[in-house]
C-alpha cells in the first residue's frame, strides 16, 4: 500500500479497521497523528475499537480558518471521514463516540487535561465536539506557550465500561522492568490498585480478541499487554476498558528514556574562595547586633558547634537611609564589589516579631556584580518602608551561592533519638511539589533505616546563570537514593541536638553539598521552624489514584483564574482535587498558595500534595484548613512488643515521648492487687540476682514502692504498716544479726523442766546451703527461691517414664524446664558441680 508522504494534504489518518487504511512513515507519523494515535498503531487491530485520527493538518487549517471566519472547505474534508466512520461503527452496534486529543507534546501532567468528549454517531454532532475541543484546547496551549503544538483528535468508538483503569510500569510508578501497577475504576466511583510482577517467560503471543468474564481473567488479559513492552523494551503506559466480556486497550504510550545529569551540573563556575577583606558597611552574623530571625538559626548552630556559612548582615539604618535617598554610598559599593567576587545571594529578615514574621520573604536569584545588588537593595528597602517598617525593622543577608547536590527536611522531637528525613535531589523549596525519598532512622541504632526510595521524576536544580528551573532527574538518578547512610546518621545527629537545645519539635531544612565544596561544609544545616510541625491528627488522606486524571493542575496564576472561572460557571465537569504544580518563580509565593487554598476550603475541594508534609506548602494548606490528599505515604513498620505487665504510673508518658504508642487500660482495684503481689515477687527476684551493693539499693527501693502502692490501694496508711512492722520486730526480732537456722529437734517433756529459753548461740559455721530438688516415679518438685543469685543450670535428672533427662535453669526470667535424651553430651554453662538426685 502507498505511503502518504505529503503531511499538508492529509486531513484524516483511518486506523486498522478500515480498509483503506492508512499508513505513514514512522518517523513522520508523531506530527501528523500524535502520541495517543502512534501508540494505538502499535496495538492489535482486535484490542482496540474502531477509531479513524484528525490530523494535526485539520488543526492548524482551522487554526487559520477561524481567523478568515470560513471553516467550508475543512467541514467538506473532515464530513467525508467522518461519514465512512459512523457508517462503519454503526454497522458493528456501536451508539456513541469519544472524541479526544493526541498532541505531538503531551507531557504527564496534561494526560486528561484536553477536553475528551462523547458524542451520539452523527456526522454534524461529532464536527461540532471537534471544534468545541479545539476552542478549549488552543487557550490551554496559549498559556503553556505551546500554539506550535501540533494537536490531532482520535474519534473512536465508545462503549460504557463495567470497569476502566491504567496498566503501566512506567518509571514513575514501577522500579523494575517487570513490575506493574493495575489502577481500576469502578462504576461506583472507587478506585483500586494492585501491583503484579509479570516476566517475558509468563508471556505467551496472542492476536486474538482479550476475551475476560471476570476480574481474575482480566487481570490475567491485562498481563498479556505486556507482551507489548517486552517487544518494545520500553516501559509502556495502557489505559483501557472492560464491559464485562472483553477487554479493550484505550492508549498506548511508550515511555521514551531520558538518561539526566548530575544535580547541579548545569552550573559551570568553580567555587572560589575570595580575598581576604575587611568589611565596611557589611557585619557577619556573630557580629550582629540585633536578633534577626534567619541569622538566629546560624547561631543556634554555631552554638552547637556545627560547621555553617558566613551570612553577611546589612543592618545599619544611616547606609540603607542613604541608599533610599539616592547616594552614592562608597563602603556598601566596597563590600558588594567583594562579596560579589563569586556568585551570591541575597535574603531579607525582620527582627523576631510574630506580626512581622514570613518564612518566604523577598530573595534574590543567583547575583553576579555590585550593581544589582544594590538595586535589589533599594528597592526592596523601599517596599518595606511603604509597608509600615522603620529602618530598624528589617535587615539584608548575603551569602554565597549554595550548590546544593540534595536536600533534606528533618522532623525532630526533644528527648528522642529518632528522626524523620524526606529528601531529594536539588533545592529544598522543590520538596513541597514533587516526589521524594522518606527515612526514618534511630540515631542510637545504626543499623536500622527504616526508608521509602521513590521516582524523583523532577526536581528543583539551578541552571547556568544560577536561576531555579525544574529539572529532569533521567533514569540515571530518579529512582537512587538522594542521601547515603553515612550523610543520613550525620543530618539525623545534627537534628537531635537541636530539637535538645530548643526543647520543642522542629522542622529543620539541610543543604548537603558535593565533597568538592570549599566555600560550604557538605551537610550544611540552613533554617529551622518549631511552628511548621505537622500534626499527626490533621485530616490528610492518601490519594487514591497514582495517575493525574480527573484533576485540576495550577502551574500559575492564569491556571487559578481559569478554573475559579469554571467553577464559578459550574464547568468543571466534576473534577475535585487540586494538584499545585507552581512554576518556580511562584514557589516561595505565600500569598498565592494561600489564596488557593481559602479558594479549595470554601468550594470543598481537596488539595492533593505531591511533595513532603514537612514542607512549607504544606503548613501553608493546613493553616487554610484545607482537605489534604498526599500522594505519598510514609508509615514505616514496626515491631509490636507485647508486655501485659503491670508498670509505674509514669512509663506510658515516656514511652510516648519517645515517640512510641503506648497501648493501656486502668485496673480495677482487685486486679490491681493481684498484679501487685505478682510484682512483688518480680522485684523481690530481681533484688534477689542483683550482687552489686549499689544496685541492690535500687531494687530495694523498687520492693518499697510495690509495698506503697499495696497500702494505697488497700487503703492502708503507710505508717501503719511500719507500726506494724515494729511490732513485729519487738516481738521476733529483725533479720539484720544474721541469724540462719539450720535444723530443730524435739526434746523429752523431761529434759525442759525447770528449763529457761536461752539465746540461741550464733556459730561462723561455713556450709553450702543448697535448695533440694525432689523427684520420685510421677512427680518432680522444684523449690521456688533458688538457692543461687547466678543464673545457674541444674545438673539433669532422669526420669524413666519418659526416658528423658529434665534439667531445670534458674535465671531472673524464671524456671526454664528442658528435656533431652540421655545420651546426648550435656554442658553445663555455669561450670559449678552441682548435686542430683538419682531415680
Amino acid at each position: 500500500m502507498n505511503l502518504l508522504r505529503e503531511n499538508k494534504d492529509i486531513f484524516i489518518f483511518h486506523g486498522p479497521h478500515f480498509k483503506n487504511l492508512s499508513e505513514i512513515e514512522q518517523q513522520k507519523a508523531i506530527g501528523i497523528i500524535g502520541q495517543k494515535a502512534l501508540g494505538l498503531l502499535k496495538l492489535n487491530a482486535d484490542w482496540t475499537l474502531p477509531y479513524i485520527v484528525v490530523t494535526t493538518t485539520s488543526y492548524q487549517n482551522w487554526l487559520l480558518q477561524t481567523e478568515t471566519g470560513d471553516l467550508s472547505v475543512l467541514e467538506n474534508h473532515l464530513r467525508k471521514s467522518i461519514v465512512e466512520f459512523v457508517w462503519l461503527t454503526k454497522g458493528l452496534l456501536f451508539k456513541n463516540a469519544i472524541i479526544r486529543s493526541s498532541a505531538k507534546i503531551e507531557t504527564f501532567e496534561e494526560r486528561g487535561e484536553f477536553d475528551s468528549l462523547v458524542s451520539e454517531l452523527d456526522v454534524e454532532h461529532i464536527i461540532n465536539k471537534i471544534f468545541t475541543i479545539w476552542t478549549d484546547a488552543k487557550k490551554k496551549l496559549s498559556k503553556r506557550n505551546h500554539l506550535n503544538n501540533e494537536l490531532a483528535l482520535i474519534i473512536q468508538a465508545y462503549i460504557t465500561p463495567l470497569k476502566n483503569g491504567h496498566f503501566s510500569n512506567e518509571r514513575r510508578v514501577s522500579r523494575n522492568f517487570n513490575n506493574w501497577v493495575i489502577e481500576t475504576y469502578n462504576k461506583t466511583g472507587t478506585i483500586q490498585n494492585k501491583n503484579v510482577t509479570v516476566h517475558k517467560t509468563q508471556l505467551v503471543p496472542t492476536s486474538s480478541k482479550l476475551l475476560c468474564k471476570n476480574i481474575n481473567e482480566l487481570h490475567t488479559k491485562l498481563k498479556e499487554l505486556a507482551i507489548l513492552s517486552y517487544d518494545l523494551n520500553k516501559r509502556c503506559h495502557f489505559e483501557w476498558l472492560w464491559n464485562g466480556k472483553e477487554l479493550y486497550v484505550l492508549q498506548c504510550d511508550v515511555e521514551l528514556e531520558y538518561i539526566g545529569s548530575a544535580p547541579g551540573s548545569d552550573w559551570k563556575l568553580k567555587e572560589k574562595i575570595c580575598s581576604i577583606y575587611k568589611l565596611k558597611a557589611f557585619v557577619k552574623e556573630k557580629d550582629s547586633l540585633y536578633k534577626w530571625n534567619k541569622a538566629l538559626h546560624v547561631k543556634v548552630f554555631r552554638e552547637l558547634g556545627f560547621k555553617v556559612s558566613d551570612i553577611f548582615i546589612l543592618e545599619n539604618t544611616t547606609i540603607i537611609q542613604k541608599v533610599l535617598n539616592g547616594k552614592n554610598v562608597k563602603s556598601l559599593i566596597d563590600d558588594l564589589d567583594w562579596l560579589t567576587e563569586y556568585p551570591i545571594v541575597i535574603r531579607t529578615s525582620h527582627k523576631q516579631n510574630e506580626n512581622l514574621f514570613n518564612l518566604n520573604l523577598p530573595r534574590t536569584e543567583t547575583v553576579f556584580n555590585a550593581n544589582d545588588a544594590l538595586a535589589f537593595i533599594k528597592n526592596r528597602s523601599q517596599e518595606f518602608i511603604d509597608n509600615d517598617l522603620r529602618l530598624d525593622q528589617f535587615s539584608f543577608l548575603i551569602h554565597r551561592f549554595i550548590i546544593s547536590k540534595s536536600c533534606a527536611l528533618v522532623l525532630s522531637k526533644p528527648n528522642s533519638s529518632k528522626v524523620r528525613i524526606d529528601s531529594s535531589w536539588g533545592f529544598a523549596d522543590g520538596l513541597g511539589y514533587n516526589p521524594y525519598d522518606s527515612f526514618e532512622l534511630d540515631i542510637s541504632s545504626k543499623s536500622s533505616i527504616k526508608k521509602q526510595i521513590r521516582c524523583k521524576k523532577e526536581y528543583l536544580d539551578v541552571d547556568n546563570v544560577g536561576n531555579w528551573i525544574l529539572k529532569k532527574a533521567g533514569s540515571a538518578w530518579d529512582w537512587k537514593e538522594s542521601l547515603d547512610s553515612e550523610e543520613l546518621f550525620e543530618i539525623a545527629n545534627m537534628s537531635v541536638q537541636i530539637a535538645n537545645k530548643l526543647d520543642s519539635d522542629v522542622i529543620i531544612m539541610f543543604f548537603i553539598g558535593g565533597d568538592q565544596s570549599t566555600i560550604h561544609p557538605k551537610i550544611l544545616p540552613w533554617h529551622y521552624s518549631t511552628k511548621e510541625v505537622p500534626k499527626y491528627n490533621q485530616e490528610r488522606t492518601l490519594s487514591e489514584s497514582v495517575f493525574l486524571i480527573r484533576k485540576i493542575i495550577i502551574s500559575n496564576k492564569l491556571d487559578f483564574e481559569n478554573f475559579k472561572s469554571k467553577v464559578e460557571n459550574n464547568e468543571n465537569n466534576a473534577k475535585s482535587t487540586i494538584v499545585l504544580k507552581l512554576d518556580t518563580d511562584l514557589l516561595r509565593n505565600t500569598d498565592f498558595i494561600s489564596e488557593i487554598g481559602r479558594f479549595a476550603n470554601e468550594k470543598s475541594y481537596y488539595v492533593e500534595l505531591i511533595g513532603s508534609i514537612l514542607s512549607h506548602v504544606y503548613y501553608i494548606l493546613s493553616r487554610e484548613n484545607v482537605k489534604v490528599k498526599c500522594t505519598y505515604d510514609f508509615s514505616p513498620n514496626y515491631i509490636k512488643q507485647e508486655f501485659n505487665k503491670l508498670v509505674r504510673d509514669k512509663i506510658p508518658e515516656k514511652i510516648t515521648s519517645k515517640g512510641e504508642l503506648a497501648v493501656t487500660h486502668k485496673l480495677a482495684p482487685e486486679k490491681l492487687i493481684s498484679l501487685l503481689k505478682t510484682k512483688a515477687v518480680e522485684e523481690a527476684l530481681e533484688l534477689f540476682f542483683e550482687t552489686n551493693n549499689k544496685n541492690i539499693i535500687e531494687e530495694l527501693a523498687d520492693v518499697l514502692e510495690v509495698i506503697r502502692s499495696i497500702s494505697k490501694v488497700l487503703g492502708v496508711n503507710f505508717s501503719d504498716l511500719e507500726n506494724k512492722a515494729d511490732a513485729k520486730r519487738a516481738e521476733r526480732g529483725g533479720f539484720e544479726d544474721g541469724v540462719f537456722l539450720e535444723e530443730t529437734t524435739e526434746v523429752s517433756l523431761v529434759q525442759n523442766i525447770n528449763s529457761k529459753p536461752q539465746k540461741h548461740p550464733i556459730t561462723n559455721k561455713k556450709q553450702d546451703y543448697q535448695n533440694k530438688i525432689i523427684s520420685s516415679f510421677d512427680e518432680l518438685t522444684a523449690p521456688l527461691v533458688p538457692y543461687s543469685s547466678k543464673t545457674v543450670f541444674l545438673k539433669p535428672i532422669y526420669i524413666k517414664d519418659i526416658d528423658k533427662d529434665v534439667i531445670l535453669q534458674y535465671s531472673i526470667k524464671g524456671l526454664k524446664i528442658m528435656f533431652k535424651s540421655p545420651n546426648q553430651d550435656y554442658v553445663d554453662p555455669s561450670q559449678l558441680s552441682l548435686f542430683a538426685v538419682a531415680p
